[in-house]
Parts: C-alpha cells; structure tokens; sequence
C-alpha cells in the first residue's frame, strides 16, 4: 500500500492557534513548500499534500512542478453558523474555482458540507475532538457524525487517548445511531450508509519535524486514485500519535524559525532560546557569542549550577544529529527541564530573601533574571492543556450514543503527600476502583518523586517546598490521571491544581485545619479550599471550619470511617 501524509503545514499557512506563537506574532509554520515535499519523500511517502489553513498556494505550487506526486489540499476554517464554533475540515483535490467557493461558503458549515457533497469533493474531518475555540460541544460531535463521512482519526498533535477513543466511537456507530441523530437534529447524512466512516491520518507538522510520521495507507497509483479511495472510505489511518514533548518542539520549531526570519527582538530570554534552538534543530556549535552569553548568565545568576547545567547541555545537544527521534527528545527535555529549574529555583530564593529584606532592587533584579527561564517553560504549558485537556467531550459522546467506555484499569489518582500514605477513606470518595499512585518530594520515601527546585525560606525554622514545575508536568503526562488529591496547602498543591486544570483531571484537597499554624500556610489553605474541585475533610468540626473559609458547601465531603482496601 502507498503512504500519504494527508496534514502538513508549509509557510503558507499564517495564522496559528497555539498561545505561545500567538503571543509571539509568529506565523503558523515557516516550512517551504520544496521543503515538505523532499522530508515526506525521504521519509517513505509516495504521495504529498500541503494542507494550509484557508490558502492553496503552496499546494498549488507543488502541483504544478510534481503532478505525479502532489494533491493540492486545505485544511479550511469553517463554522456552525447557530453558535460560531469552529471546525477545521480538510480537503483535496482542489483547483482554484473551488477553492473561491470553498472559501465563499465556508462561514456556513451546512452550506459548505452541501457543496462538497454535490461536487465529490475528498474531504476529512481534522481532529474533531480538539475545541479550536473553545466551543465545541457533544451536540457539535453529534451533528458533524450526520454532516460528514471521513474523519482524520490519528493526528499527530494529538495523543493516542483521543486519537484512539474517537476512532472507537466512529466505529461502533450502527444505522440505529444515525437515525436517532438524524431526528434530533434534523440533519441529513453524508451517504446512504453514514454509519461506514473513513478514516485519515496525518502529522499535522507545522515545524518540518515530523513530516510522515504519521500518515494513510491507500491502494492507489495516481494522485486521481488516492482522492478516489478517499471518497469511497477505503483508507487506513497509521504512524505516530502526539506526544507531549513532540508537541512542545513543534511550537519550539516554529518560534526559532519566527525569531531568525527577522520576528520578534533579541534580548532577554530569547536569546537564550535562540542559541538553545540553534544547536537543537541545525546541530550547531555555540559560536563564540553564545559562549559569551553563558558566561554572563553564570556571572549575573551567582552560582557554578547554572554554569555546569548549560554546559552539559550544550556538550548534549551541539554538533550531533538533527532529528528528533523518542531518545533525543528525552534528553533534550531533561536538559531544558533542569536549566528552568534552576531559573526558578534562583528567583524563589532571591524573592523571599528580597521580601524579607525589604530590598525592592534586589527583587527586581531577581525578577528580570528569571525571564530566560521562563521564556523556556511556556511552551510546555500551553502545550500540556493542548494535548490534554477537554477529555469530558470524549466521555460526553460516548454517553450520549449509549458506547461504553472499553474494560480498562481502574481510575488513576496521583496522591501528593509528604508520608506517601495515601488513605484509602479518601480514595473511596473518588472512585469505586482506583490505582494510586502517591507521590512525595522526597526520593528517599518509595512512590513516586517529585523533583523539588528550592525551599522557600519563609521564617526561622519554616519552609515551604518549590516543586519542578516541568518535572509536575512531565509526571502528569507520563501518568494521564483522572484524580490529583493533595494534603498539604503548599506550592506543591499550587502547582498540581494549575496542571490539573489544563489537563482536565479533577482535584481533591484533604483538608485538616491542624495544619494552617504559619499566616502563609493559611492563605495557600484557603486558596485550596476555593479553588479544588472536591474537600475532603473526617470531622464535623473541620467542614464547618472550610465552610467558614469560603469552600462552597456541596464539595465538602466526609470521609467514612472505614473503607474497603483500595489497590495502591
């Protein structure tokens, strides 16, 4: 079988939907046209597409040199006109006519679907799941079953939980689902036989890293066969799913591209995200320049620590391979992970000793020393929310086709503590059937570590412990839990309910007002306490005294006396 990539960006595609390279100004991709052909031919791909957002011209300039090889294709915004919620819809095979009138009526989804139908136009529906902004709703899902027939079912920015689960609800659908969505929402179907859907695959690379890596298998010969075989649902989706690290330097990608094509100015934290990115994408060695701005960071952050961590990435990641393959990946992430931790762990102790020392400059100057550390990190946030976050859309159509969710293990809980003890009267409340997982910031206790950055220094004697925030997330990636329950108002619990709520897991404070003696220790409590999904307490006394704090009475729960042993 022959292998198309049937989602690729090339620097044709201008606006991005990633918060990162929105609030750069960067464009969605900086990848030339000959650019994507040659790394999809060298990667094993018989057939190329350019998919652009709303644009053809970069497809259509393949075409015209490659027209053995080349789909012209368009991944176009279009809309549900009742709500404004947006969907993006691929397709191939376009000349220019109907791209005019792809574009016409694309603001109209129902008119839009009309048109393609009527003029055979080979179309999939891209990562249907994903909410592009922030509209999308089961009856969407519900309404985009009826409207359409080819779903794009692995896309390589999404990870394999949503990619698979959305494959596996297409595939159980029957006639008897199609005609009950047929008379609520009053939509006609694609086909006579709706209930069949096709399935696509496709990388959708916008940094000319994973080009082919994720593609569709097709029987064909000519470009004319594979739309073809697209129309008739006889194509298989296979290749790479979406991870999180992948996801994280694709946006990296694109930010170094934006930055040397002249985007954006050249201090602070990017320049150290420039020279950083050179020697990751070119396997460049530091110039002498760069060299020089490693040894200003030493000076100006006062420790050998920053110094050792620097030079042992950059001995890691100059002047060796390019691609980005699983095992590089992992390095480079524990590189960058340790030099923002080192970043953060100099401004947590030099903003409390400027706090307590009343130094305003020495606060200041520890702020603007932190900028490179946090110029590195915010890709890893908004990428996290990207690939994790909205799986109740997922759990919301399965209920409403009737599809249960397939056998899998029990519920997954991340139980911060500092004795890794998880009780099991607590566990109970969350879930019937649960694996726990306890994770402690200390290595020396068994569980699982969460690498701790610095000890805030607050008074003699009281410290409160500054968690990894990439090491937090990394461990929430890799974990994918459904529950996040801590039982310790510390920047550990802030730092697991701020990633909690971009992945979508649901968070449990077990509250005991013994442990609220500190003024600082009281405020992270009563932040807890209004902010986590669900407080869990195991005396009267102490849910009237959360009440009393501003928790909203029905996420107060007691916890039973006794409970049955829970699996850890």
């Amino acid at each position: 079988m022959k292998r198309i990539d049937l989602h690729v960006h090339s620097i044709h595609s201008e606006h991005p939907s990633e918060w990162f390279m929105q609030r750069l100004g960067a464009k969605e991709s900086y990848t030339d046209p000959e650019t994507v052909l040659r790394m999809a031919l060298e990667r094993g791909m018989d057939f190329v597409t350019i998919t652009d957002h709303n644009r053809i011209e970069g497809a259509l300039l393949l075409k015209a040199r490659y027209p053995d090889r080349v789909i012209v294709g368009v991944e176009t915004t279009t809309y549900f006109p009742e709500d404004g919620c947006k969907i993006h819809l691929l397709l191939y095979g376009l000349d220019e006519h109907r791209f005019r009138m792809v574009e016409k009526l694309r603001p109209n989804i129902y008119r839009l679907r009309d048109y393609i139908r009527e003029e055979g136009i080979a179309h999939s529906v891209a990562h249907a799941t994903y909410p592009v902004n922030n509209r999308l709703t089961v009856a969407h899902l519900e309404k985009l079953i009826l409207l359409f027939d080819v779903f794009e079912v692995i896309n390589g920015g999404r990870n394999s939980y949503f990619n698979n689960a959305w494959k596996e609800v297409l595939s159980r659908l029957t006639p008897a689902h199609i005609e009950r969505l047929q008379r609520k929402h009053h939509i006609a179907p694609f086909s006579s036989t709706p209930w069949v859907k096709g399935f696509t695959a496709g990388s959708d690379d916008h940094g000319g890293l994973f080009i082919g890596n994720t593609y569709t298998l097709v029987e064909a010969h000519t470009p004319e066969e594979v739309l073809d075989r697209i129309r008739e649902k006889r194509t298989q989706a296979a290749g790479a799913h979406g991870s999180y690290r992948s996801l994280v330097f694709s946006v990296y990608k694109v930010a170094y591209d934006f930055l040397t094509s002249g985007g954006g100015g050249g201090g602070g934290g990017r320049s150290l995200f420039l020279s950083l990115s050179r020697q990751i994408f070119e396997g460049a060695r530091p110039s002498l320049r760069e060299r020089a701005l490693y040894s200003h960071l030493r000076r100006k952050l006062r420790g050998q620590k920053m110094g050792e961590i620097l030079d042992e990435l950059v001995r890691d990641i100059s002047g060796k391979e390019t691609a980005l393959s699983e095992a590089r990946l992992e390095r480079v992430f524990l590189h960058v992970r340790r030099v923002s931790d080192a970043f953060l762990g100099m401004l947590a102790g030099r903003v409390a000793g400027a706090l307590l020392d009343g130094d305003l400059v020495d606060l200041l100057v520890g702020l603007s020393s932190s900028l490179p550390g946090l110029y590195l990190i915010a890709p890893f946030f908004s990428s996290l929310r990207h690939m994790y976050a909205h799986r109740d859309l997922i759990d919301g159509i399965r209920s409403s086709l009737g599809i249960q969710e397939p056998p899998s293990a029990a519920s997954r809980v991340l139980w911060f503590s500092e004795d890794c003890r998880p009780d099991p009267s607590v566990i109970r409340i969350l879930a019937p059937r649960a694996h726990v997982l306890p994770v402690t910031p200390s290595p020396s206790l068994p569980g699982t570590s969460l690498p701790i950055v610095a000890e805030i220094p607050l008074d003699p004697g009281f410290s409160l412990p500054l968690p990894s925030p990439l090491g937090a997330a990394e461990l929430l990636s890799r974990e994918q839990p459904d529950h996040l329950v801590f039982t310790a108002a510390d920047p550990v619990a802030l730092v697991c309910l701020f990633l909690g709520r971009l992945i979508g897991a649901s968070t449990t404070f077990v509250f005991d007002p013994r442990g609220e003696g500190h003024p600082v220790a009281h405020t992270l409590t009563t932040h807890l306490l209004r902010h986590t999904d669900r407080i869990v307490v195991h005396t009267e006394e102490a849910a009237a005294r959360a009440e009393g704090e501003g928790a909203d009475p029905s996420k107060i729960h007691l916890a039973p006396s006794a409970a049955e042993p829970v699996g850890v």
